[in-house]
């Protein structure tokens, strides 16, 4: 690959017969450290016939060996090329080699003279200072410039703090194995400089009822097998981005895991003749079918405690919702299991304070699944949750 030289160098290295197109800035730029650079307005002009074409569009690119990549941008286009239908005004850029090149497209070849003022074009920054460096232009195609912006940007010494999140994730794919036994994810990785990690955090419905999980995964790992997928889950994997400071946006993507066919309707059970009296309600034990299930959600129920309410083994405040609901689950299931050293146990102030939350369940139960019914494995799943919750609050009682 051809270095970028500093400018001297840069000018006798560009072709100087065959391309004339000029790019220039109305001023020089001066980014801070770890923050979103806005340049001055940059104007593209076509000196002679088949410079700016269609074919090849307009490439915009950033040195490939500094640390700075470019940001989405909510461009404003203008000038004669536009107005005389050579690109479109809201042109949309997009972006290739790590968000090194910004590309537009062009509608019509360009005629010698005509131009596109450029607006809003921003850059994302990183920890280390640069000296003077200059934009580049390739209308070619080949990653190559053919001119530079006679007026210079660079970064600024002066270190700050980095309130810059990361871009989230791109090109999610989650693809079912043969047997429907796991699910391969797969994702482009942010270009930041700083990216350090990437958050999975997965969410599943198996057999009406609701789960959330969550995986990291550190470096420049880009899949993720999840084999705890079962036949008939639907579910939801949501990524981001860390650079050890913050979080990116979430980027989200479902999959259907091949569901089970739906069960054949119950029959309806047959009313009792008038003379024989209904029976007394059963004081048996918890059905043995659901006795197999909890056995074999225990470990789930387990695991998901620890990362709800001690992650990275720290405790998370007294009264975190997603904590409650995950020793709520456990502990049912250690009492119905007899557990002989239950995990989950709890105060009178969780106790009370799961009382003044459970209000607000049973109206969402009403609303949502009495007055406007939702699907049915939503209010199953948000049924079962509030029988265990009203079951945790009677052992509180006198």
């Amino acid at each position: 690959m051809k270095r970028i030289l500093p400018f001297l160098g840069l000018l006798l290295a560009l072709p100087s017969a065959s391309w004339a197109a000029q790019i220039g800035s109305a001023g020089e730029n001066l980014f801070s450290q770890n923050s979103i650079g806005a340049f001055s307005a940059v104007t593209v002009t076509a000196q002679s016939n088949g410079e700016i074409t269609a074919q090849h569009g307009i490439d915009l690119i950033l040195e490939p060996e500094i640390r700075l990549i470019w940001d989405d941008s909510d461009l404003a286009l203008s000038g004669s090329a536009v107005e005389n239908g050579r690109i479109s005004s809201s042109a949309e850029p997009s972006y290739s080699i790590n968000r090194k090149t910004l590309h537009l497209k062009v509608a019509q070849d360009f005629m010698p003279g005509e131009s596109l003022l450029i607006e809003g074009l921003e850059a994302r920054t990183y920890d280390k200072a640069l000296g003077y460096r200059f934009l580049l232009l390739d209308l070619n195609g080949d990653g190559q410039p053919e001119a530079a912006d006679g007026n210079q940007y660079r970064v600024k010494d002066t270190v700050r703090i980095d309130d810059l999140a990361p871009l989230p994730p791109t090109g999610l794919q989650a693809t079912p194995s043969s047997d429907h036994s796991a699910v391969q994810l797969s994702w482009a990785n942010s270009p930041d400089y700083d990216l350090q990690s990437v958050r999975i955090v997965k969410s599943y419905l198996r057999n009406g009822i609701s789960f959330d999980e969550q995986e990291a995964f550190f470096g420049a790992a880009d899949s993720w097998l999840d084999t705890q997928a079962q036949k008939g889950d639907k579910i939801s994997y949501s990524l981001a981005s860390w650079d050890d400071h913050q979080f990116s946006p979430m980027a989200g993507i479902a999959v259907d895991n091949f569901p089970l066919p739906a069960p054949a309707p119950e029959k309806p059970l047959e009313p009792l003749p008038p003379s024989e009296p209904e029976p007394e309600p059963s004081e048996e034990p918890a059905p043995s079918e659901e006795l197999d299930e909890l056995r074999q959600r225990l470990p789930y129920y387990s695991l998901r405690y620890r990362i709800a309410c001690f992650p990275g083994g720290v405790a998370v405040p007294e009264g975190s919702s997603l904590c409650l609901w995950a020793k709520i689950n456990l502990s049912y299931a250690e009492r119905l299991l007899e557990t002989d050293s239950p995990l989950a146990s709890f105060s009178l102030r969780e106790g009370a304070i799961v009382a003044s939350r459970l209000a607000f369940s049973r109206q969402r139960h009403q609303s949502s699944c009495v007055e406007s019914p939702l699907p049915a494995d939503y209010c199953l799943a948000l049924a079962k949750n509030l029988m265990r919750a009203e079951d945790l609050l009677s052992s509180f009682a006198p």
